[in-house]
């Protein structure tokens, strides 16, 4: 069985590139970029449920999608710093259809009491022995986000990087 999918979207910073001059101030960079991912996570979460999945791109119904939304775990080694953001799971595992698309596809519902499915759809009575989904258009509204911020995400690291070396 194939276990509930989740989207993300990441950040990686390649710490390696900061030069044997600044070989001293490696560890004070490290967690200065280190706590700038934990920021950048929360920005782009805050971004994707309080713009993206309320009203600019999906219209929140039940919530469920939006409180997947969660930044990971921020992962500092000695030459990368990686963190970011994943929305899904078995609360809302319409997650990956939504940010790429779907084609149309059976819905798996099934009749509990009887051979058919019964619904009521434009005022008449329809019975079907399955149910497909028209499909979707990809919403991206991950990766449209990371998109969107990059350039600041990029600006924000290599000044918190700069910063953190002139201390």
């Amino acid at each position: 069985m194939i276990g509930p999918l989740r989207e993300s979207i990441g950040v990686t910073v390649d710490t390696s590139s900061v030069g044997p001059f600044l070989e001293s101030k490696t560890g004070a960079i490290r967690a200065a970029l280190a706590r700038k991912m934990d920021f950048t996570e929360a920005r782009l979460k805050g971004i994707i449920v309080g713009d993206k999945l309320s009203g600019q791109l999906l219209n929140r119904r039940t919530g469920r999608l939006s409180n997947s939304v969660r930044p990971t775990e921020t992962i500092v080694t000695n030459s990368e710093i990686t963190g970011g953001v994943v929305a899904g799971g078995t609360g809302a595992p319409y997650a990956r259809p939504l940010e790429y698309g779907s084609n149309e596809h059976p819905i798996p519902l099934e009749a509990v009491n009887a051979k058919v499915l019964h619904f009521v759809m434009n005022g008449k009575e329809v019975f079907f022995k399955r149910v497909m989904h028209p499909g979707n258009r990809a919403y991206a509204f991950m990766r449209g986000t990371l998109g969107e911020e990059s350039a600041n995400i990029q600006a924000g690291f290599q000044e918190t990087a700069a910063e953190a070396a002139r201390t």
